[in-house]
This record gives structure tokens, C-alpha cells and sequence, in this order.
């Protein structure tokens, strides 16, 4: 539980149709949510995906979100596992989005930033299975999500 900093994750992003990885932090109480990454393209294990960059805000009752912001990655044709960094600079003043040491997105509405990303958040990491019944997957269903690291640092004083 960590308020400024980098957070980076080196992780995989599964073929597997209907996989939803995540990488995000969270508030307690929710929100307040910054999702650092959501991979989009989950329903049909295309090789094109799209990382989600989103924030949740507001109160349980009034909630509000920025509004997805999609950075595509090309995934090469099924190799293996291909690993990317995903990660977030916190700062009182923005938040940094970077995809394999590039910048894609940066968020610096204070106002925002000021009355709900002020707090300590919780990394959280989670490969989901999104929109499939049982019957839908099969007995044989795989999906493989595979984690290097999750680094956080403070920020400097």
C-alpha cells in the first residue's frame, strides 16, 4: 500500500480468448481505481491487442472514470510468451503511463488528482476469465498469464 511512486509489472498477455489480464491499483474504499493496464482483444485471442488505461473515482453511490484510453500493442504470431512492462509514475501533479519504457499516456487534471488520488493504494495483478460459461470454454480451456516481477519504488524526496 503505497500513495507516489513507480509501479511496473513485467508480465505476459495470454491468447487465450475471453483472458482479461490486469494490472492496477486500488483504494480502499473503492474507488478510487487506476488501471495501469486492462488487455482488450481478450474475446477472440487475436494478436492485436489494446492495453486499457482508465481511472474510477467518486464515491460507491457517484461513481465517475476518465474514460478508457487505448494504447494498441502488436503481439507477435503465437511464439511463445512475450513479455512487456506495463508501468505507472505517481506524482502529486500526473500520472505517467509507460508501455516498454514509452510513454503513452499521461493524466494531470488536478482537480481530480487532488480530491481522489491522494491516498495509499494496494497493487493488485489478476488474470480474469471475462463473458464464458463452462460449457462456452470447454473441459480444456488453458490460459496462461505469466509474471516476472512487480516492482514498486518510492518516490524521491
Amino acid at each position: 500500500k503505497q500513495k507516489y511512486g513507480r509501479f511496473e509489472c513485467r508480465m505476459t498477455l495470454p491468447y487465450a480468448p475471453h483472458s482479461w489480464p490486469a494490472f492496477w491499483l486500488w483504494g480502499p474504499p473503492w474507488p478510487p481505481e487506476i488501471d495501469i493496464i486492462e488487455a482488450l482483444g481478450r474475446e477472440t485471442g487475436k494478436s492485436v491487442v489494446y492495453q486499457e488505461i482508465n481511472l474510477h473515482y467518486g464515491t460507491q453511490n457517484n461513481r465517475s472514470q476518465m474514460g478508457a484510453w487505448p494504447v494498441k500493442i502488436d503481439r507477435p504470431g503465437n511464439i511463445g510468451n512475450v513479455f512487456y512492462e506495463f508501468a505507472l509514475e505517481w506524482y502529486p501533479d500526473r500520472l505517467d503511463f509507460y508501455t516498454n519504457g514509452v510513454l503513452v499516456f499521461r493524466f494531470d487534471d488536478r482537480e481530480v488528482l487532488d480530491k481522489w488520488f491522494n491516498q495509499p493504494m494496494w497493487v493488485v495483478i489478476n488474470n480474469s476469465i471475462r463473458h464464458a460459461g463452462f460449457e462456452e470454454l470447454g473441459p480444456d480451456y488453458y490460459s496462461e498469464f505469466l509474471v516476472d516481477y512487480i516492482r514498486v519504488y518510492k518516490l524521491a524526496e
